[in-house]
């Protein structure tokens, strides 16, 4: 609603630069649309058999090629970690998940995919970090890095599928 708003206000489209993800969009909407008549074509002329080669290109022109994950890799270990600290941002990074992501580069085992600092009346309370790790032996190294960081004994760490189970940082 806010890129129609700009749209009708600037007659000038070099405004669009500001906003990647308008681009993003269009462009996704392109290959989507170049995609659907190929096939359609295909379909009309009978080679629907035949398998045509593609190039998909993302909206910087290198070439996009879907993830595809490993035969007999099952799926990683979601681990959300709150810390009851008021940790800006910045802080969390530095103590806790430039550690953890130097620990995943390391055993190429996981990665940090979010982070949050939780806010009470305008003050921070607390701060939480979501991470995937792709095996369960790497679970005892996590919980040194945060313990390296110096996280409180009271910091929940939840553990999702297909451990499920929650327990604070003084029980492991």
């Amino acid at each position: 609603m806010a890129l129609a708003a700009l749209n009708s206000t600037a007659g000038n489209r070099s405004r669009f630069k500001a906003f990647p993800i308008a681009f993003h969009h269009q462009a996704t909407h392109k290959i989507m649309l170049r995609t659907l008549v190929i096939a359609f074509l295909l379909f009309i002329t009978g080679c629907a058999n035949e398998e045509p080669e593609i190039e998909i290109r993302t909206p910087r022109g290198e070439p996009f090629e879907m993830p595809i994950d490993e035969a007999g890799s099952s799926a990683p270990i979601r681990i959300n970690v709150m810390i009851p600290q008021p940790l800006q941002p910045l802080e969390r990074g530095e103590r806790f998940e430039l550690p953890l992501c130097d620990l995943f580069d390391e055993t190429d085992g996981g990665d940090v995919v979010g982070g949050g600092t939780m806010l009470e009346q305008g003050k921070i309370t607390s701060a939480n970090i979501e991470i995937e790790i792709n095996d369960e032996s790497l679970l005892p190294k996590v919980i040194e890095t945060l313990r390296a960081g110096k996280a409180p004994d009271d910091t929940e760490i939840s553990i999702g599928e297909p451990i499920n189970q929650t327990k604070l940082l003084r029980d492991f």
